[in-house]
């Protein structure tokens, strides 16, 4: 199957007040979707969006739509590493239901940028710190060495290299 789709912002809110789409309407998101199928001749939209109920309003309006194909992304940005992991969860929870009433239309997208986003996955205190740290290791010469790795999200990072305890 060809994709040819759209993204469509649901509000993402950057942890600053700052909101992509402060009013979310139901309704003009439905006109927008027919717009996206019938004008723009799309099949796929994909939403991308930090609060879960607007996420899984907007897929369902599309899902109820014949000829679209749907990929979730639950977006959040400047937390924990803890609410970074547990976040996902809960829009999964929530989208399942979506995924069992029309199966095989549902894609569900995470970690859209938590390596730069979420702190203590990659060095540096602010995105620009994270994004000048990733940089400087020359991550596309190939993977940084063991003692400059960036920490699993799964786990908290080590206080000090194994070697220091020595």
């Amino acid at each position: 199957m060809d994709i040819k789709g759209v993204c469509y912002d649901t509000g993402r809110a950057y942890g600053t007040g700052f909101v992509t789409r402060r009013v979310f309407d139901a309704a003009m998101t439905r006109r927008e979707l027919r717009i996206i199928r019938d004008d723009l001749h799309c099949n796929a939209v994909r939403f991308q969006g930090t609060d879960i109920t607007r996420l899984t309003t907007a897929a369902t309006a599309a899902l109820e739509l014949d000829g679209l194909q749907v990929w979730l992304s639950p977006e959040l940005f400047k937390k924990s590493q803890a609410q970074t992991i547990e976040y996902p969860a809960r829009a999964a929870a929530a989208a399942a239901s979506l995924h069992e009433r029309f199966p095989g239309r549902l894609t569900f997208c995470v970690g859209t940028e938590s390596s730069l986003f979420t702190t203590g996955i990659v060095p540096g205190r602010t995105v620009g710190q994270r994004i000048a740290s990733i940089r400087k290791q020359g991550l596309r010469d190939g993977p940084p060495n063991e003692s400059s790795r960036p920490s699993s999200p799964r786990r908290p990072a080590p206080s000090a290299h194994p070697s220091a305890a020595r």
